[in-house]
């Protein structure tokens, strides 16, 4: 199964939901899935795809002051990567982290059901 995380933070920031979203995609990546991060949070790239632990990691970073997980095109870039074609195309379901503030997440959740792929 081809499963997509999409969370405004991701390691190697790390915090509640950091934590969290990193342990449950690499345990599914263990269990065998095609497992895919989508984050707004940089890492070794700023602006592409590594792999961590079995998990596909897509950085869309901005520099801003503290790194804040803000992406001005969130929602061109992350119809990039999940719309046809794109390098976490195909997903057969999206899983949204979101929080109190996501100013990434949640933008990322409206693209995903306007591309009518299934969304929690």
């Amino acid at each position: 199964m081809r499963i997509v995380h999409v969370s405004d933070c991701y390691a190697p920031r790390l915090g509640g939901i950091e934590t969290q979203v990193r342990a449950l995609a690499v345990r599914q990546a263990q269990a065998g899935h095609d497992v895919h991060v989508i984050t707004a949070t940089p890492g070794a790239v700023r602006d592409g795809t590594e792999v961590l632990d079995g998990v596909k990691v897509h950085r869309a970073t901005v520099r801003l002051p503290a790194d804040l997980p803000v992406h001005p095109r969130v929602r061109s870039v992350v119809r990039s990567l999940l719309g046809q074609g794109g390098a976490a195309s195909g997903a057969e379901v999206v899983h949204v982290h979101g929080g109190v503030v996501s100013p990434f997440a949640y933008p990322a959740a409206k693209v995903a059901r306007e591309l009518h792929l299934p969304t929690i």
